[in-house]
């Protein structure tokens, strides 16, 4: 696949952050943001199960929430992306405000 150019403009402390990030991964912003949008798609593209509006699992975890029977429950309201989201973002907030402090 051959990479074709694009200017993005955003505030510029969130260009250091992309830039340290970048660095720790070693890789460029370009790639990072690459990643991003290949990683956040394919969580879009998911299968979701109709009745339950949750997500479809592969072989092996729904053997494992099968054992688990009765012991996890998920809300009707409950959304994976959400909740990944909101993991990444805890994750990248604690990595960055340590660097950036």
């Amino acid at each position: 696949m051959t990479n074709r150019k694009l200017t993005l403009s955003m505030p510029e402390d969130v260009i250091d952050k992309a830039r340290h990030l970048a660095k720790q991964h070693s890789t460029s912003i370009s790639e990072l943001l690459a990643r991003y949008v290949v990683m956040a798609t394919s969580l879009e593209q998911r299968p979701v199960d109709q009745k339950t509006s949750n997500p479809k699992f592969g072989p092996l975890t729904t053997r494992i929430l099968e054992l688990a029977g009765d012991g996890v429950k998920l809300p009707k309201n409950w959304n994976y992306k959400d909740e990944l989201m909101a993991i990444l973002e805890e994750k990248y907030e604690k990595n960055n405000s340590q660097d950036f402090s």
